[in-house]
C-alpha cells in the first residue's frame, strides 16, 4: 500500500504528518518527520513537498519526500558543537537500513528505508505499535522487563540514580520520557531503533531541541536522563556522555535569548553570503541586520521571504516579513510571511526601513520560548 500525502513544510506540518502515520512505526514515523524538518531547515518553511510512505515487495518501508529544488542536496555530517544541522540526517543515517537522493530536472526526492513491523504490501492494520512486542533479539534487557519504561526503572534502581519515568509518546514498549527539575526542560525523550540496538535521545527546551544522541547502552540513557533533567549544561552533558551531541545554535539558545539571536544572524548572514546567484537576498539580510528593531528579533527565512520573530522557539510569530526583489519585481514587505501585503519597495534599504516602521512600538527584543499562533 502506497501512503501519499502533498503539503508545505512547516513545523506544524510535522506533528500532523506524524498523526497520518500513527499505524506505522515509531521509526518511519521519525525518519518522515526528519525528512520534512531537513525540507524546512534546508529550503524554508512553506516549500511544498511531496510525502510517500510505500511498502517494498522485500518486506521494508520505502520513505520518499519530493521537494522542487534539485540543487540542495542533503549532505551526512559528523555534527560537533559548531555545527547548526545535520543531527537529524545522522539519525536518519543511523535508523534506516540505507538512504539516498534521486534528483530530476525540476526537483529531488530525498528517501530512506527500514524496517517497519507494522508495514506490509496490504492495508495496515489498524493497530499502533504502541503494543509491539520488544524485540528480544536487539533488546533482551527490555524484553525480559516487558517494557522500555519498566527497564529504564530498574536499572536506576540498581544504580542507585532516582529517575522518574513518564509515558512515551508512541508507548510504553518503544518509547519514554524522563522527567528532570528544571521547569524550561521537557522530559528526555528515548525512542527504540528497530533495525539495530539503538536508543534516540533528543532534548527540548522552551521550543529548542538542545541535544540529540544515539547509543546501544541503556546504562548511558539513564545517565542522560539524570544529567538532563538536573539541568546540567550542554558542554557537561557532552563531556559526561561523549554520544550527546548538539550544535552552536543550541548552545547560544541555552545562554538566552540574545545569544540566540546574535548567533542566528551570523549564520543567517553566512548563509546569505553563499548565494552569489541571488544578490537580492543577500542585500535584504545585510540591510534588515543594520536595522536595529529588527537586528533584536529572532531571524527566519522561508522560500527566500526574510521574517522576524518575536521569540525564539518554535512556534512563534512573525512581527514582519521581507520578500526580497526577484526577476524584475521590487522588494515587498508583508505582515505575514506568505500574506498581508504592506507596501513595495525598490531597494532593499527601503524596504527594511517601511518593515521598521510597521513593527508595533511596543515590541521588544526576541524573547525565549514559544507563542501560541
Amino acid at each position: 500500500m502506497t501512503f501519499e500525502l502533498s503539503l508545505l513544510a512547516t513545523p506544524k506540518a510535522v506533528p500532523e504528518l506524524r498523526h497520518h502515520l500513527r499505524h506505522h512505526s515509531y521509526e518511519v514515523r521519525l525518519c518522515a518527520s526528519e525528512l520534512v524538518t531537513n525540507a524546512i531547515d534546508h529550503l524554508g518553511e512553506g516549500t511544498p513537498v511531496t510525502v510517500r510512505v510505500i511498502g517494498t515487495a522485500h518486506g521494508y518501508t520505502r520513505i520518499e519526500v519530493t521537494d522542487p529544488d534539485p540543487r540542495a542536496l542533503p549532505v551526512l555530517l559528523h555534527a560537533t558543537d559548531t555545527d547548526e544541522s545535520g543531527r537529524g540526517l545522522a539519525l536518519l543515517d543511523a535508523l534506516a537500513r540505507r538512504w539516498g537522493v534521486d534528483q530530476g530536472a525540476d526537483h529531488k526526492t530525498v528517501w530512506c528505508e527500514l524496517a517497519d513491523r507494522t508495514a506490509t504490501g496490504h492495508a495496515v492494520p489498524p493497530c499502533r505499535r504502541d503494543n509491539a512486542e520488544v524485540n528480544s533479539d536487539f533488546y533482551p534487557d527490555l524484553a525480559a522487563a516487558g517494557s522500555l519504561a519498566v527497564a529504564l526503572e530498574r536499572l536506576a534502581a540498581e544504580l542507585g540514580v532516582d529517575l522518574t519515568v513518564l509515558p512515551g509518546d508512541w508507548g510504553a514498549s518503544a518509547s519514554a520520557g524522563i522527567a528532570g527539575s528544571v521547569p524550561e526542560r521537557g522530559p528526555l525523550s528515548v525512542h527504540l531503533g528497530a533495525e539495530a540496538r539503538r536508543f534516540v535521545v533528543s532534548g527540548w527546551s522552551q521550543g529548542v531541541q538542545l541535544i540529540t544522541g544515539v547509543t546501544p547502552d541503556l546504562p548511558d540513557v539513564v545517565r542522560a536522563g539524570v544529567a538532563w533533567g538536573e539541568g546540567r549544561s550542554l558542554r557537561d552533558l557532552r563531556r559526561l556522555l561523549p554520544f550527546l551531541g548538539f550544535t552552536e545554535l543550541a548552545e547560544a539558545h541555552e545562554r538566552g535569548p540574545a545569544a540566540a539571536v546574535d548567533v542566528k544572524w551570523r549564520l543567517m548572514r553566512e548563509w546569505a553570503a553563499s548565494e552569489p546567484d541571488f544578490p537580492e537576498f543577500g542585500l535584504l539580510v545585510e540591510a534588515a541586520h543594520a536595522e536595529p528593531r529588527l537586528r533584536q528579533l529572532y531571524p527566519i527565512s522561508s522560500h527566500w521571504t526574510l521574517g522576524f520573530n518575536v521569540s525564539t522557539g518554535d512556534p512563534s510569530r512573525v512581527a514582519t516579513a521581507v520578500v526580497p526583489a526577484f526577476e524584475g519585481r521590487p522588494y515587498r514587505v508583508q505582515r505575514f510571511l506568505g500574506s498581508g501585503l504592506i507596501g513595495e519597495a525598490d531597494t532593499a534599504q527601503e524596504a527594511v526601513a517601511l518593515a521598521g516602521a510597521h513593527l508595533p512600538a511596543d515590541l521588544g527584543p526576541a524573547v525565549a520560548g514559544v507563542v501560541d499562533l
